[in-house]
């Protein structure tokens, strides 16, 4: 092959390994650290129940928002690098904040707001409904989570 199409090659090769990183590698390698950090502050809840709230009730709470989470943002090329950096900042500043059912209420319509499958997820298993409360409180379901 003459000096030139070597050349030509070595560009093509070049290109193509930075579009790879660019479009698939780097936005994977950000939502799984998004996705990691999300996960933390979600299980940091599981230390913050609610006065009004039961253990039991808690525990499915925390055990159905983590479920949700990995669920709503399992695919990394949904959201926007933007939106990642608001969802977290925001849940950080809430979390900084005593807790409350409207807390979780938030964390799940920003899973409907910002997941194609948030909105069904939402209404099958959103666990702050009454009916939900009264199933957890009344079942012997257990996520192994420890709550305060």
């Amino acid at each position: 092959m003459p000096r030139q199409g070597w050349l030509l090659v070595t560009i093509l090769t070049l290109v193509g390994g930075i579009a790879v990183w660019l479009f698939l590698l780097e936005p994977i390698q950000r939502h799984g650290k998004f996705s990691s950090n999300v996960r933390a502050d979600l299980e940091s809840l599981a230390k913050k129940r609610p006065p009004n709230v039961s253990r039991k009730q808690w525990e499915n709470i925390v055990g159905w928002t983590l479920n949700a989470h990995a669920n709503c943002f399992g695919y990394w090329h949904e959201l926007s690098r933007d939106e990642m950096n608001r969802f977290q900042a925001e849940l950080k500043q809430r979390l900084a904040h005593p807790v409350t059912l409207e807390t979780i209420d938030w964390i799940w319509d920003e899973f409907v707001r910002l997941s194609h499958v948030g909105q069904w997820y939402s209404d099958q298993y959103r666990p702050t409904r009454p009916e939900r409360l009264k199933e957890f409180e009344e079942g012997g379901t257990s996520w192994g989570i420890e709550v305060d």
